[in-house]
């Protein structure tokens, strides 16, 4: 049940986002055919975008390819992203949700090495800007990774430890009033 809740939520994102890309995408093509104009390709509208003459044409197709690129991003399997938490919750059906989140977290390790290395490259092939997204992306699969993993840890030794127990004992409530340093000098 638990799984299922975190799928809906996580796929719930991804689903909006497609949602939008598919509306925006197909306004640019209705714009496009009522200009009378042809369909350009997709390396034309990038050059349309890149020049930043503003219009309709421009406007539309710079949503279209941000959603997309969001939608891509978003979808992939590494934490915090919700592609991570769509690959656990699937995992989390068939293994525990330890097993699967540390599935999610070792496939988060290698796609945040695999986005350093092509970013080491890639301000050559394609440009500092993909450099840049490749380093960020690279950086917050490997953080959120282990955040996620030492998250999970923490939850899995405390398991079955009652609040009580964990609560440093005994538990001082002052008045607002009342000096901090005299307190704690008594003890």
């Amino acid at each position: 049940a638990r799984a299922l809740a975190e799928l809906r939520g996580a796929a719930a994102g991804p689903v909006g986002t497609a949602g939008l890309s598919l509306v925006c995408g197909s306004l640019l093509v209705l714009w496009l055919a009522g200009s009378g104009a042809p369909l350009p390709s997709w390396q034309r509208l990038g050059y349309e975008i890149a020049r930043g003459q503003p219009g309709g044409v421009h406007f539309l197709a710079t949503l279209t390819f941000i959603n997309v690129g969001l939608l891509t991003l978003n979808l992939l399997p590494a934490f915090p992203l919700d592609g991570g938490r769509i690959l656990r919750s699937g995992l989390a059906l068939i293994l525990s949700r330890t097993a699967a989140t540390r599935v999610v977290v070792r496939t988060g390790w290698v796609l945040g090495g695999l986005c350093l290395l092509l970013a080491t490259g890639a301000g050559r092939i394609w440009g500092q800007g993909m450099a840049i997204s490749l380093l960020i992306t690279g950086l917050t699969a490997i953080v959120g990774a282990g955040a996620e993993d030492s998250f999970q840890r923490s939850q899995a030794a405390l398991h079955g430890i009652p609040v009580r127990a964990a609560v440093r004992q005994p538990t001082w409530i002052l008045p607002p009033s009342q000096a901090l340093t005299p307190v704690l000098l008594k003890t």
